[in-house]
């Protein structure tokens, strides 16, 4: 879990000032090291990015789910 907030952001191109940030990560994992789902991992992470005194377009909210599986060859 990770969270954040920016304040006072100034763009180093051009000295505009950008609008604050918070940022909240939370990120789920499960992989089992024995029995018939030994070698299977699944993540689950959510994001979400809100830009303070921007429009709603400029937010960003991701939801991901990633599922790997190792198959043992010998």
């Amino acid at each position: 879990m990770g969270w954040g907030r920016g304040t006072d952001i100034v763009d180093p191109a051009t000295g505009a000032p950008q609008p604050d940030q918070s940022e909240l990560d939370l990120r789920l994992s499960y992989e089992p090291h024995r029995g018939r789902l030994q070698g299977l991992r699944v993540e689950v992470d959510y994001i979400d990015l809100h830009q303070i005194d921007a429009g709603p377009s400029d937010n960003l909210r991701q939801f991901r789910a990633i599922v790997n599986y190792s198959v043992p060859l010998l």
